[in-house]
């Protein structure tokens, strides 16, 4: 990924930011995670305390990320919603292609689409009303206009959902290096009388490459 790319990123849902604490997320909540991590493997040394602190850091940026996941989600149901009900108006609007082509009258094309509560408005940014003296092909090329118009399937049940799903997928990518260095710094990290200074310093070299 360009450097360009990956400074988008950071500003979408900040899992690469340099910024540890971003606006509106919470100091002591993280103060809280790390004093917690530091309860659980009592590093000992500047190399153990370095893992648990990157190990929170890491914590701490995955559960910005799923957090930006979860908007990410409620904001493509939101989307799915309201193109489900765009196109169902589409829909409806193009049933009414057969009796438009008969329409003689403006009057009668006004009635036609009021009995789908529909005003000239919903039509006539594509098809313009002409002068009173070609009224008679208003109904027809409104006619010929909507049973060209394509009508996208609405999105229901399990459709949506995985439409959502991969929506948010493809706007969310976590690096998969950082999970493996969570697994690694848990790994290393264990509760152990033997831990070894030349083990940790390795795995602080590995972290850093």
């Amino acid at each position: 990924m360009r450097k360009k790319d990956r400074s988008k990123n950071a500003l979408k849902h900040g899992a690469f930011s340099r910024e540890l604490i971003l606006p509106g997320e919470s100091r002591k909540e993280y103060e809280r995670l790390l004093s917690e991590l530091e309860a659980e493997y009592s590093p000992s040394g500047p190399s153990e305390t370095y893992l648990v602190n990157h190990l929170a850091s890491l914590l701490w940026r995955e559960r910005r990320l799923q957090v930006y996941r979860q908007a990410m989600l409620e904001q493509r149901v939101r989307t799915i919603e309201s193109n489900n009900a765009a196109r169902h108006r589409r829909g409806a609007l193009k049933l009414l292609a057969p009796q438009l082509a008969a329409a003689t009258t403006a009057k009668e094309v006004e009635a036609i689409l009021a009995s789908r509560y529909f005003t000239p408005a919903a039509i006539t940014s594509d098809v313009p009303q002409p002068p009173p003296d070609q009224e008679a092909n208003w109904g027809p090329a409104i006619a010929e206009h909507l049973n060209k118009m394509e009508v996208a399937k609405q999105l229901h049940g399990i459709d949506a959902f995985m439409h959502a799903l991969d929506y948010a997928s493809t706007r969310v990518r976590w690096s998969v290096s950082s999970f493996r260095k969570i697994g690694c710094m848990k790994r290393l990290t264990r509760p152990s009388s033997a831990w070894r200074r030349s083990r940790a310093i390795r795995s602080w070299v590995w972290l850093r490459a």
